[in-house]
């Protein structure tokens, strides 16, 4: 056991040496949280960094279950050393720093090899007792984007920083390629990225600034094609859009919020409806952007432009005028119809709710109004399955969450069917694991 070695053998530079500032080096963009949190993997040592999970998988799959060393058998003072977290869902073991204590079953580390922090369960944290797995030096690393201090202070304090935050994520992950170049002053935590999309290569830094000056001057554009790529252009004879929206974009589809695809995001949102512990609806906090969308999609609705539906569309989105929400101008995705009530059961997209509307409370609305992302999913516990009486588990969990602040831990996203596999920390209880512990649901094996 490695009871004497801590972790400053791995923290060594792993950087690839450049002289020349602009230089534009080939990386692995692993998360991108805004303009300040960029975590990054190199290229130049991803073979090294592939033998080493490879050693990492064939050690522990050899080894009995009493030879591992568990977290919780281990105390604070060990805490400084090596651990292993086994992504279950992934079938990875990923090199990890012990920070703190999370909550009841979960501890916050940090994932050496890919940058950034995390929330994992006791049950997935080993004490390393193999030195061969201090060799390789951290492979993730934690970049700030290049701007002057001016720009940094406009970006904060900007109202649409959020819009930008989410284009550049966009960017990001439809990317074929990312290189990074370091700041010119040397300063090795200040970066500039760049996005290969098709044969189009994206400054990330620019396209920000960009914005800044004028939303006009450079947006994202979306095509009729689901598959299309995304563009910067400059032409205004094109239908420019918000940056908020989505890369795809048809009036026949919902858009879930891009934040929702990334595993692993941890994020805040509220509890609403609630049915059982694979049966639950997750609602966005609202934000500026939401803000000025209910400002539109009201302004539209109470226009001269509106026009009822009459013969709605199952899995097609309108607009919807509610008298059950104080805010009633709403937005609802079809998901059947009944055809003896003669009523359509729709899934509120903003709310977090399913309600049954008549076709005449149903309402086209525009393509800029249809394809901004819908701000709540439809979402389930992961890893548990309720005991017999899952009314009795269900009465339990709505007086624990419902209408509740939740963090949520991003595990499994299905755009199919807009459906959300979570955890849930409420009050710095992990839900899961009380419903586990006080014997309303079993671990899924």
């Amino acid at each position: 056991m490695l009871s004497d070695l801590d972790l400053s053998c791995l923290l060594q530079e792993t950087i690839p040496d450049t002289s020349n500032p602009n230089e534009k080096i080939p990386c692995i963009i692993t998360k991108y949280l805004n303009y300040n949190e960029i975590f990054v993997q190199f290229k130049k040592y991803r073979d090294s960094l592939a033998k080493l999970s490879s050693d990492m998988h064939a050690y522990y799959c050899d080894k009995s279950w009493d030879e591992i060393v568990f977290i919780e058998k281990t105390s604070k003072a060990q805490w400084k050393n090596l651990f292993i977290y086994h992504d279950h869902h992934n079938d990875m073991y990923l090199r990890t720093k012990i920070i703190e204590k999370f909550a009841d079953r979960k501890y916050h580390v940090l994932l050496l090899d890919l940058g950034y922090e995390y929330i994992a369960d006791k049950d997935d944290l080993i004490l390393s007792d193999n030195p061969d797995f201090l060799k390789l030096p951290i492979q993730g690393f934690k970049f700030g984007l290049e701007f002057d201090e001016a720009s940094y202070k406009k970006i904060g304090n900007h109202p649409d920083k959020s819009k930008f935050n989410l284009a550049v994520q966009k960017i990001v992950l439809s990317s074929t390629d990312c290189w990074i170049a370091f700041s010119k002053d040397n300063a090795r935590q200040k970066v500039d990225i760049y996005c290969k999309n098709n044969d189009e290569i994206i400054d990330i830094v620019n396209f920000i600034e960009q914005q800044m000056v004028s939303e006009a001057n450079m947006v994202v554009t979306t095509s009729k094609h689901p598959n299309a790529p995304v563009e910067l252009s400059n032409n205004h004879s094109q239908k420019d859009v918000d940056i908020s929206e989505p890369i795809i974009s048809s009036s026949s589809m919902m858009i879930a919020h891009p934040l929702l695809s990334e595993s692993f995001a941890q994020f805040i949102m509220k509890v609403k409806m609630v049915t059982s512990p694979s049966d639950f609806y997750l609602k966005f906090i609202a934000d500026p952007d939401y803000q000025k969308f209910k400002l539109k999609l009201k302004s539209f609705m109470t226009s001269d432009s509106i026009k009822k539906i009459d013969n709605p569309k199952i899995g097609h989105v309108y607009g919807a005028i509610a008298d059950h929400h104080r805010n009633k101008y709403i937005r609802v995705y079809i998901l059947s119809f009944n055809d003896v009530a003669n009523e359509y059961n729709c899934f509120e997209m903003d709310k977090g709710m399913e309600t049954f509307y008549k076709s005449s409370q149903l309402y086209e609305i525009p393509e800029e109004l249809i394809t901004f992302p819908a701000r709540s999913v439809r979402a389930s516990l992961y890893g548990i399955a309720p005991k017999n009486d899952e009314i009795e588990t269900t009465m339990e969990l709505q007086q624990l969450i419902c209408e509740q602040k939740a963090e949520v831990l991003t595990m499994e996203f299905d755009h199919d069917k807009n459906h959300l596999m979570c955890s849930l920390i409420v009050d710095d209880v992990n839900v899961g694991d009380y419903l586990i512990e006080n014997g309303f649901a079993n671990i899924i094996e």
